[in-house]
């Protein structure tokens, strides 16, 4: 399948500040409070990248779970607040 074919079946639309195509799939019902305010206890997106597109870099405050159905290999960097960096790639294998 192609991205364009991939975008269409699942919906997808530009996120608007991370990059990549997204759609939510699931919210709960309940809510937590955050700094930044108070937001849903969980969430499930689809998420796309594109050759030569990147998710741009922010700051996550909660748990995110990731799998990785087909395409090519994606970095992730990891900043702790200790300052400690972790580099994962989500792939195959």
């Amino acid at each position: 399948m192609t991205a364009e074919e991939i975008k269409a079946l699942l919906k997808l639309e530009l996120h608007p500040v991370e990059g990549g195509w997204y759609r939510r799939t699931y919210t709960s019902e309940s809510n937590v409070e955050l700094e930044r305010g108070m937001r849903a206890q969980a969430t499930a997106i689809y998420y796309l990248l594109e050759e030569e597109t990147f998710s741009e870099m922010h700051r996550v405050a909660s748990d995110e779970i990731f799998h990785f159905y087909l395409g090519d290999p994606v970095e992730m960097l990891l900043l702790h607040p200790s300052g400690h960096s972790v580099l994962l790639t989500l792939g195959r294998d």
